[in-house]
């Protein structure tokens, strides 16, 4: 079996590949053919207003107070200080928040944005979204982007749990919105904070990992995901001849 003689480290990338297209997931981990996924490059001004506003809430985490968010919010909460923060948010190179699956020889990791705690010592996972859109923004409005922030938000609860943390059901999107109306641009770009609840749900995670060991334990390609351009454009084209 594949989870008896090979090791897996998973991040949420990965496992979200799976979840959309097990044929490019299993070219990409067991054949090495690696998935062309959209490079950092691509997101460079997402990862500039990532980078600001993790520096704005970590003044507040520095002074245990809360965010303006929070309080306008009536999120009775602070920034969560901790020694591993910066390793929990960097699964490049730290190595994320990770729990190693012993049963199925995996390693899951991914990296956060943001910990806030309660009163009570419960987290709250908090991820950091950056949008220009006109249409109002909703997490169960069917977009396939959203409908992946849930789950991606939900793998980390998951992961804090494995790791014995107590884990509020409730986690938090901040969407920053650009501004693109009759707005002077003056060098800079206007933004509007948007705070979305999200009872985050996992009961979906520990059953994927099963059926990702599986997909690998089996040595035939396994068929392409429903609309997956990738297998679409590289799958030979039948001649009509």
């Amino acid at each position: 079996m594949y989870n008896k003689n090979c090791f897996a480290s998973l991040s949420w990338s990965k496992i979200n590949l799976f979840l959309n297209c097990q044929r490019c997931f299993y070219k990409d981990q067991k054949l090495a053919m690696k998935y062309p996924g959209l490079e950092a490059e691509h997101f460079k001004l997402n990862r500039a207003v990532d980078r600001l506003l993790k520096n704005e809430f970590d003044e507040y985490r520095h002074q245990q107070k809360a965010h303006p968010v929070m309080v306008e919010n009536g999120i009775d909460a602070v920034p969560f200080g901790h020694d591993s923060l910066k390793i929990w948010r960097d699964s490049y190179h730290a190595g994320g928040i990770r729990f190693y699956d012993s049963a199925n020889n995996i390693v899951c990791f991914g990296g956060i944005d943001d910990l806030w705690v309660t009163p009570a010592g419960e987290l709250i996972v908090v991820e950091y979204k950056t949008t220009v859109t006109l249409d109002p923004i909703a997490l169960d409005n069917g977009n396939q982007w959203y409908r992946e922030y849930m789950r991606q938000i939900s793998f980390y609860a998951w992961l804090f749990k494995k790791n014995k943390y107590a884990v509020s059901p409730i986690s938090y999107f901040i969407f920053c919105n650009g501004i693109t109306g009759n707005v002077p641009f003056n060098k800079r770009l206007v933004f509007d904070y948007i705070l979305l609840p999200y009872y985050f749900d996992d009961s979906w995670i520990e059953q994927t990992i099963k059926d990702i060991c599986s997909c690998l334990d089996q040595e035939n390609i396994p068929l392409s995901g429903v609309g997956c351009k990738l297998c679409a454009f590289s799958m030979p084209v039948s001649s009509s001849r």
